[in-house]
């Protein structure tokens, strides 16, 4: 299942490649029942994001925009792991030690990144998604060999 997943998303990642604006537009409607399954892909196998980044793709949204949405949803999702996560016992002082570590890189690389995406166009900044699905889809499929 995890091959599948894998290959469908470097499928996509190759077709939105080569098509950065989309034939089809998403609407509003689509949101409740993607974002229901990419949060289940999430906590099944921990790689729900994308689905949201092909929804959004598909809902034209701005770069801008399209950050944003991608941060606040990742934030709530964030929330409701480290709640899960809590709950059953599993942040220990280990992991709250690499949490520490990385927060310093995570927010020079937020801030990098809040530079560049203003810089790109519309068409760029698509092959850069296009690019992030593929490298993801790869990491997958390679977890999976």
């Amino acid at each position: 299942m995890i091959r599948g997943l894998a290959v469908f998303i470097i499928a996509y990642a190759i077709y939105s490649w080569w098509n950065p604006q989309p034939q089809v537009q998403a609407s509003a409607a689509w949101g409740m029942p993607l974002g229901f399954f990419g949060g289940l892909i999430g906590a099944l196998y921990g790689t729900g994001g994308p689905f949201y980044v092909i929804y959004m793709s598909l809902r034209r949204l701005e770069s801008y925009a399209f950050r944003a949405t991608f941060a606040a949803l990742f934030v709530f999702e964030g929330l409701f792991r480290i709640a899960g996560y809590a709950g059953v016992g599993m942040l220990d002082r280990q992991l709250w030690m690499v949490f520490l570590i990385s927060l310093p890189v995570t927010l020079v690389m937020l801030y990098l990144g809040s530079q560049v995406h203003t810089r790109l166009s519309r068409t760029m900044f698509q092959r850069m998604i296009s690019g992030l699905l593929l490298v993801s889809g790869a990491v997958l499929l390679v977890k999976t060999l």
